[in-house]
């Protein structure tokens, strides 16, 4: 490696916001031939590239970004990394001993890193080299708990739990009280299950993310593939949770099988929007038991999204069930157009 092509790589993980770096490395690389640089060139131009330019980038990374990772190809699972901006930008750490751990945590090519994804150890996280990261997609509880409890707050933005179980209410108030997620914004728990004891998962499984230093950023809160039962999660025992929410309301969504509802805050009270995936029997049973404690005067209005399938019979039986628990309105998934 070049003398100048160092220092240019060298300035751009010292300052992996500033572009500037960058369009000289790639404009360093052009002129000594190095097929990266038009690599670079490319992602740092305008976007979105046209369909040729979306070919010869694919055809450039196939053809060299193993060889432009360098040491950090074999720190990640090969079929994460994504170049932003030229650089790495997304991956799932992966190292394979201890002995990788320690050669290649401190590579300064890890500042470009912003997002990182799958099954690994969150203690990466807490390592000054991965002080960029902004969203993190695989964490489970534990996990969480281990970002939550660092003294001093990491910058992570967005998370997304897999496999979440309920936690026990000493790691509960472990996290809520933690200042290491203090900058989180937005949260993805699911998908939501209980491995242990009854099937049942309820509002207060998770409704205590609303609370403490940990809630107190929050803006977006999602529940994902969550399972209906019978006395399970609902939609009435979600919108108390959110109206005592210290820090003010925020929205909530959650996606329930075969039904997605959403939860919008407005100035005069609460819309309650309902999404079905597949209109079917199994969705009215979905929507009919998630809503089952929403009283009157919970939401100013009901909103339907009707799409594909919606047919009469399945109108009729969802506002014979909803109608008098607030103003209802359908609209068309492709029309817009209300009923």
């Amino acid at each position: 490696m070049d003398q100048t092509k160092e220092e240019l790589l060298a300035l751009v993980w010292a300052h992996p916001d500033d572009d500037g770096p960058r369009h000289v490395l790639a404009d360093h690389l052009l002129e000594i031939g190095d097929p990266v640089g038009e690599l670079l060139a490319l992602q740092l131009g305008p976007m979105p590239l046209t369909e040729a330019q979306q070919r010869r980038e694919r055809r450039l990374l196939k053809d060299h970004l193993e060889s432009w990772l360098g040491p950090l190809w074999q720190a990640i699972a090969p079929k994460s990394a994504r170049l932003v901006r030229g650089f790495l930008e997304s991956c799932t750490p992966q190292f394979r001993q201890l002995s990788e751990l320690r050669r290649w945590m401190d590579h300064p090519g890890w500042s470009t890193v912003r997002e990182v994804t799958g099954r690994f150890s969150p203690s990466l996280l807490l390592h000054p080299s991965f002080a960029g990261v902004r969203r993190v997609r695989g964490l489970d509880g534990g996990g969480l708990y281990v970002l939550a409890k660092h003294p001093v707050p990491l910058g992570i933005e967005t998370i997304r739990l897999f496999e979440a179980e309920p936690m026990h209410p000493h790691l509960q108030a472990q996290i809520i009280d933690g200042h290491g997620l203090d900058e989180l914004t937005e949260l993805t728990v699911g998908p939501i299950r209980r491995r242990e004891g009854p099937a049942l998962v309820t509002a207060d499984d998770w409704s205590w993310l609303l609370q403490g230093h940990f809630g107190a950023k929050l803006q977006r809160l999602r529940l994902e593939n969550v399972p209906v039962f019978v006395g399970g999660l609902t939609v009435g025992a979600w919108r108390r949770a959110l109206d005592a929410r210290k820090h003010g309301p925020l929205p909530l969504e959650a996606a329930l099988g075969s039904c997605v509802w959403r939860l919008t805050p407005e100035p005069k009270g609460w819309q309650l929007t309902l999404l079905p995936h597949n209109p079917n029997p199994s969705w009215l049973t979905d929507a009919h038991e998630s809503l089952r404690d929403v009283e009157r005067g919970d939401f100013t209005h009901i909103r339907i999204v009707a799409g594909a399938g919606f047919t009469p019979r399945v109108r009729a039986a969802l506002l014979a069930a909803i109608a008098d628990r607030a103003p209802v309105e359908i609209v068309g998934l492709s029309s817009g157009n209300s009923h």
